[in-house]
């Protein structure tokens, strides 16, 4: 692949690169990729984070992602920035939050049969009683889980939670931790959007200011995303709509499908991200987007362009 480097926006905030690697971390990284094995290994990884993208597609759960709601990602995005964790870790926690949610949701409708009314009516106020200590203890679990500086301990986050409700103890903190990890079969592995992007930018060639800007935008892109998911892909479907391709029925499965394909949103997002870093030339990483993630210019496209109209309302 041909290098793709150009020039960003001087009119760039430097803020942009506050969440982005250093440069001491992004030349030691690339120094790294000058080898042909190492760079073997990196499009390795990204095969196989796309393999692994494609089997949880296969078998999706319907309600894979409902309980993101923008209440709960702001949430999440406000103890994240309180605990001072990573931008890694806390789309980590989020994604931790999401299977711990559709665990517990499939154990409750398990209970129900054998529970009265106000039995489940009290399990639920209890759920929503303990949503902070719940949010706190997925982004921790998150912590301990992804490799990217200190992990936090069970008394950092006690010492939040109790800036906040002086009720609680650091026995519930530990108790979640327990209940969370049952829940989840002790397996915190998740996929996110954020890690294929990252071998993704790895993997166009950029100069170092172009990776660092790209990237800096890509991560806010990305929870951008996650906060108005619901109305990104209304958008997406009204797309889908429009061109008469598909009856209501697969337009909504495959929205379905969209929502969740994670190798498609970090596509995205970079396509959407060089929207704002390149506007001379906003498409110049297109054709090498379809060549690395083998998802269709049209979906990229059809992603990015509603991504990219939301940003520009709210902007």
């Amino acid at each position: 692949m041909s290098s793709n480097s150009t020039p960003v926006t001087s009119q760039l905030s430097e803020s942009f690169l506050s969440r982005s690697p250093s440069k001491a971390c992004f030349q030691s990284y690339f120094s790294h990729l000058k080898s042909k094995e190492n760079s073997t290994l990196l499009h390795q990884q990204l095969r196989h984070l796309l393999d692994w993208n494609d089997r949880a597609l296969e078998d999706l759960d319907q309600n894979r992602g409902q309980a993101l709601d923008k209440h709960i990602i702001k949430m999440l995005f406000k103890i994240s920035d309180l605990l001072e964790v990573p931008d890694l870790t806390k789309i980590h926690g989020i994604e931790i939050y999401d299977k711990w949610a559709l665990a517990y949701d499939i154990e409750l409708k398990s209970l129900e049969p054998y529970l009265s009314t106000s039995e489940m009516e009290l399990l639920e106020k209890k759920f929503k009683d303990d949503l902070l200590l719940q949010i706190g203890t997925c982004i921790l679990l998150a912590s301990k889980s992804v490799c990217c500086g200190s992990s936090l301990f069970s008394e950092d986050l006690y010492n939040l939670l109790k800036r906040m409700n002086p009720e609680y103890e650091l026995k519930d903190v530990n108790s979640s931790e327990l209940k969370v990890l049952s829940a989840l079969n002790f397996n915190l592995n998740c996929l996110t959007p954020l890690e294929i992007a990252d071998v993704i930018l790895m993997l166009l060639n950029l100069g170092e200011e172009d990776y660092r800007y790209l990237y800096g935008v890509c991560i806010r892109v990305i929870d951008f995303v996650y906060l108005m998911k619901k109305q990104v892909y209304a958008a997406v479907k009204d797309k889908m709509n429009s061109q008469n391709t598909t009856t209501v029925t697969q337009v909504k499965m495959t929205v379905s499908k969209l929502e969740n394909d994670y190798v498609l949103r970090a596509a995205a997002a970079i396509q959407c991200a060089t929207f704002i870093t390149s506007p001379e030339n906003p498409w110049i990483y297109l054709d090498s987007l379809v060549d690395l993630t083998r998802k269709p210019e049209k979906d990229i496209r059809n992603v990015s362009n509603s991504i990219g109209a939301f940003l520009l309302i709210v902007e």
